[in-house]
């Protein structure tokens, strides 16, 4: 099914063009586990070609879900210590997010 981008689906596509932009800044810190489950979660991002069209295949609560997800995802990378990498998982159907900084090696 297609959706047509309304004002407020527009909104929130600009914004997750945003936050899409602030999280990949901060994936060099995360874990590969935690980059693999960004790649997930951005595979379900609309396309250029989808949006430019108009018709997305996301309905407005899925925005409204994936913009929380995402924004969850990128204040979790934010604020995780930057010497110790972060993991994190999620569904990959825009599930909750869970994320944590990796236990230090003790040797």
């Amino acid at each position: 099914m297609r959706y047509s981008i309304c004002p407020e689906s527009r909104r929130i596509l600009d914004e997750l063009d945003h936050l899409r932009t602030e999280a990949r800044t901060l994936l060099d810190a995360a874990s590969p586990g935690a980059r693999e489950e960004w790649e997930k979660l951005e595979s379900r991002f609309p396309s250029d070609l989808e949006i430019r069209r108009g018709l997305i295949a996301i309905s407005k609560p899925e925005l409204h879900e994936m913009r929380s997800k995402v924004r969850r995802f990128r204040d979790i990378l934010a604020t995780g210590p930057r010497s110790p990498q972060v993991e994190g998982r999620f569904d990959g159907h825009l599930g909750a997010v869970e994320a944590r900084a990796a236990e230090p090696d003790p040797n």
